[in-house]
């Protein structure tokens, strides 16, 4: 019962805290393009507790999954000071400072995480077993076998053979290996999609010989773009796969991020904050989808002005699509919480 309880109030802090930080993007964004504010609530109605400072009102609600900043104007261009008002520029400003802070929350966790890790110089990577049939059965790699070099660069690290293999879709890898303290060079091809179980090539490894360092400070935020943009990378093809019907969509509602987060509490804090860098990346990343509803919907409707040449849509067509969109994703998160995670909770051992 206690675990239950800590994992309810770590995914309810986890959620607030990143609705927070996307929401704070648009209010002071908004307020500093000289956009009246009415209301920062996090949250959604009805309320729970409010309080007004300054003329804008903070509230705290009771449906806890989301937030929201209310502007003055937002769908009456006719009221000066209102976020509908402003210049199409401003407007797009206001709308990417939601996603662009959950960007800048998962770069300043990833940075700080990396000074806790040790980073890999240099180690041997050994290849454990070989998929039948793979690029790297057919190029004639063994268990056993070290990797030495691919064109002619030397391999020290996982990282190292990743990028060398992405680069080289289809087309031919000279590989150097060392086979029981023999040198051979065979050719690779690598495959042009990379198999969720299999790679590109079709190999485990398992490294030895391990060397690592201490990520220095000055490296840190190096180092935590770089988690990023990997992160990032990983998400766009698992939605490029999904969307070319090259795997099965692997999604999760609210009860099934509340399973991922009971389990990060119970690893440690820092596989946590982990968590948390990874939920805000796609946090960020799905509100610039054209999705309606999400900050990403209002985009498709900016573009439309900018092409009809400062020709606004009617405010009443925006607002009906805005409305259907939130419908359709409340549905959407109804359907795959009782349809995906309500049977994997029941069917977990």
């Amino acid at each position: 019962m206690m675990d239950i309880l800590i994992t309810i109030i770590s995914f309810l802090f986890m959620l607030s805290f990143l609705v927070l930080i996307h929401e704070l993007g648009h209010f002071f964004v908004a307020r500093f393009l000289g956009i009246e504010v009415l209301e920062l609530g996090l949250g959604f109605p009805p309320k729970f507790k409010s309080l007004n400072r300054h003329g804008i009102e903070y509230s705290l609600n009771l449906i806890p999954f989301g937030g929201f900043v209310r502007l003055k104007g937002e769908s009456d261009p006719g009221l000066p000071g209102g976020f509908a008002s402003k210049r199409l520029r401003d407007r797009f400003l206001v709308i990417f400072a939601g996603p662009l802070m959950n960007f800048i929350l998962a770069w300043v966790i990833f940075s700080g995480l990396s000074l806790y890790l040790q980073d890999i110089k240099s180690a041997d990577l050994v290849i454990e077993s070989v998929v039948v049939n793979s690029p790297a059965e057919m190029a004639g790699l063994q268990p056993g076998d070290r990797l030495v070099l691919i064109n002619n660069v030397k391999i020290d690290t996982l990282d190292d053979l990743t990028e060398l293999v992405n680069d080289s879709e289809r087309y031919p890898l000279s590989v150097s290996i060392n086979r029981q303290g023999k040198s051979m060079d065979l050719t690779l091809i690598p495959r042009d999609k990379s198999s969720k179980d299999e790679g590109k090539i079709g190999v485990k490894l398992k490294l030895e010989n391990v060397e690592t360092r201490s990520i220095p400070v000055w490296k840190a935020p190096y180092v935590g773009l770089k988690w990023g943009i990997s992160n990032t990378s990983l998400i766009f093809n698992e939605i490029k796969n999904m969307i070319n019907g090259d795997s099965k969509p692997d999604i999760s509602g609210p009860l099934g991020i509340a399973q991922v987060t009971g389990e990060a509490v119970e690893a440690g804090l820092l596989p946590f904050l982990y968590l948390v860098g990874i939920l805000s990346l796609n946090l960020g990343i799905l509100n610039l989808l054209p999705i309606p509803s999400l900050d990403g919907g209002r985009l498709p409707f900016l573009f439309l002005e900018f092409i009809r040449r400062g020709k606004k849509i009617p405010p009443q067509m925006e607002a009906t699509v805005h409305f259907v969109g939130f419908i359709i994703l409340l549905s959407l998160i109804f359907i795959v919480t009782v349809g995906v995670d309500i049977p994997r909770l029941l069917n977990k051992d």
